[in-house]
C-alpha cells in the first residue's frame, strides 16, 4: 500500500503528458489535483459515433469547464489537443487569457464544433509561441478572416498551420503571404478553397561535377513519368534545382 502511494505521488509530480480518452470518466479538478506540472494534455469528448451523426444534437462534450480548470492550474502548458468536443468562442477567449498562453506551442482542435473564427482571433493575438495550429476537420463558422491577419502579425515561429475545413472563405491570400513571410520556419500549410500552382522540377543529389551530367542522362525521366500519369502541372515553369535562377538553393548552399 505504501509503495502504491509513493508511486502515485511521484507519478503525479513528474508526469508531463496526459491523455483523457473520455472526458466523462474523471472530473477536471481530479486531473489537476493529481498532476501538478503537465506540459501537454490531450482531451477527447464525444465518442466516434459523433462523426457519423449518430448522437443527439445536445449530447454534450463541452470543453468549457476543462479549459477553465487548465487555466487556473497550469502556467506552462505547451501542448493542448482537443478532439470531438464542443468549444465556444468564450472558451477560446478564456484560453487566451490563461497564464500558459505565452508558452503554448501546439494547439489542435480536431473534429471540434461550436466556435467561430472570432473565437480563434484572441488565440492568434495572445499565443505568440504557437508552432502548430490545427483546426483539422472542425466545424468552424466563418465570421471573418481577422484571425489569420492577427496570426500573421503576431507570430514569427509558426511551423505548421492547418485550416483545411469547409467554409473559411474569408481568409485572404494576402494574409497567407504575410504569414509565410514572417514565419521563416513554416514547413506545412494546409488550406482549402484556393487555386494553387504546381511547378514541375527535379532536384539534384550529386556533387557539382556530376549534377549536369546526371540531368542530361536521367533528369527527363522523372518529369516524363509525371506527364504520363496526367498530372496537371504548369510545364512552362519547369525548373531544375541547380539552375542559376534557383535563389532558394543558392541561399541554402
Amino acid at each position: 500500500m505504501a509503495v502504491q502511494y509513493v508511486w502515485r505521488k511521484v507519478d503525479g509530480n513528474t508526469r508531463k503528458y496526459v491523455t483523457i480518452a473520455n472526458m466523462y470518466v474523471v472530473a477536471p479538478t481530479a486531473l489537476t489535483k493529481r498532476f501538478k506540472s503537465l506540459d501537454g494534455i490531450k482531451l477527447k469528448g464525444k465518442p466516434r459515433a459523433a462523426e457519423y451523426n449518430l448522437l443527439l444534437r445536445d449530447w454534450g462534450g463541452h470543453a468549457g469547464p476543462w479549459l477553465k480548470e487548465f487555466g487556473a492550474a497550469y502556467d506552462r502548458l505547451r501542448t493542448l489537443q482537443l478532439r470531438r468536443v464542443e468549444v465556444r468562442d468564450a472558451d477560446l477567449h478564456l484560453l487566451s487569457l490563461a497564464p500558459f498562453s505565452a508558452t503554448l506551442q501546439v494547439m489542435h482542435l480536431h473534429k471540434c464544433s461550436g466556435f467561430t473564427t472570432r473565437g480563434v482571433l484572441p488565440i492568434s493575438r495572445s499565443c505568440r509561441s504557437l508552432k502548430v495550429l490545427s483546426l483539422e476537420d472542425s466545424a468552424v463558422i466563418d465570421a471573418g478572416g481577422e484571425w489569420l491577419h492577427a496570426l500573421a502579425q503576431n507570430n514569427s515561429v509558426l511551423e505548421s498551420l492547418n485550416f483545411a475545413v469547409v467554409g473559411l472563405d474569408s481568409a485572404s491570400v494576402e494574409d497567407l503571404a504575410l504569414l509565410v513571410g514572417n514565419c521563416k520556419s513554416l514547413v506545412s500549410l494546409k488550406v482549402s478553397g484556393y487555386n494553387t500552382l504546381w511547378v514541375p522540377g527535379v532536384d539534384h543529389a550529386g556533387i557539382a561535377t556530376q549534377v549536369y551530367k546526371w540531368k542530361e542522362q536521367s533528369g527527363g525521366t522523372i518529369c516524363n513519368q509525371f506527364r504520363h500519369t496526367g498530372m496537371s502541372l504548369d510545364w512552362s515553369r519547369e525548373v531544375y534545382s541547380s539552375a542559376e535562377c534557383s535563389l532558394s538553393i543558392s541561399r541554402s548552399f
